[in-house]
């Protein structure tokens, strides 16, 4: 839960000037050599296209409480070529209070062959991302997002394609583009968009023991190993026909949603680092 932060935009209510939660960004923590590790923020490349505005505030909770707003520009994001991905270097001035956040670590990730290769499983090939594994993302519930402080929620669900050429819009949705993308049996909506989504690989484990009797055995042991892979870049809608009346004639279409969302891999987010 720690690892996320919301992303603002302003609007003006009268005179007052009000901070808008839109969107979800995480950090990332990524070792830059043997002694430096950065800290980057990332989330959905079309969060920062769509949203029509030059200054954002990214909403960070403070470190013993309350809220922090660091204000960045459009121009300050690195934004992917072909992947709905965009990162800034978090590297806070002097004057910025402590934050309380964690960091989703780059050795975390799932590669781009959709494996966690990391000690000690590339020893024997690495977990294969499949169907039906079950992930996780936490998440800006932009109805009640925290007044003091953050409050994301977490969605739940299951793998339900693994990546294929997908079609997504930016650019206010004048602009589509193909990348490869999950799809994933996981409602999604407006401020799920930059979130980042962890898969859990099931796991079962033998291990023997001694009772104090001396008594011998076996025991199973049932868990989840967790890696990153990737975070929410769209969801997909049903176009539906609604009941007209005389008093308001003519066709009406809503969309409902489909319960299936796009999941951007995340290899491609350490494509803008390396």
């Amino acid at each position: 839960l720690k690892c996320v932060a919301f992303i603002c935009i302003e609007r003006q209510e009268g005179a007052v000037a009000r901070k808008e939660p839109i969107a979800t960004a995480f950090f990332v923590g990524f070792p830059f050599n043997e002694t430096i590790d950065l800290s980057y923020l990332v989330t959905a490349r079309h969060v920062i296209e769509d949203a029509g505005r030059d200054m954002f505030f990214i909403r960070l909770n403070q470190d013993g409480g309350g809220i922090h707003y660091l204000p960045t520009r459009k121009s300050d994001w690195w934004l992917h070529d072909t992947a709905d991905i965009a990162a800034i270097l978090y590297s806070p001035s002097s004057d910025v209070p402590a934050i309380d956040y964690r960091r989703v670590p780059s050795t975390g990730f799932v590669d781009a062959s959709y494996r966690f290769m990391q000690p000690p499983f590339n020893e024997s090939g690495g977990l294969a991302v499949s169907l039906g594994h079950e992930l996780y993302f936490p998440s800006l519930f932009v109805q009640h997002f925290g007044e003091d402080e953050n409050l994301p929620i977490v969605r739940f669900g299951q793998i339900a394609r693994m990546p294929s050429s997908v079609k997504l819009q930016r650019d206010r949705n004048h602009t589509i583009f193909e990348q490869p993308a999950y799809l994933a049996e996981c409602r999604s909506w407006g401020g799920h968009s930059g979130s980042p989504v962890f898969w859990m690989y099931p796991m079962t484990q033998s291990q023997r023991v001694t009772r104090s009797d001396g008594v011998r055995g076996q025991v199973v042991l049932h868990g989840d190993h967790i890696a990153f892979l990737g975070l929410v870049s769209a969801h997909y809608d049903i176009p539906t026909l609604a009941e007209t009346t005389e008093e308001l004639p003519g066709r009406v279409s809503t969309r409902l949603n489909a319960g299936i969302s796009a999941i951007t891999p995340s290899h491609f987010i350490l494509e803008l680092f390396v």
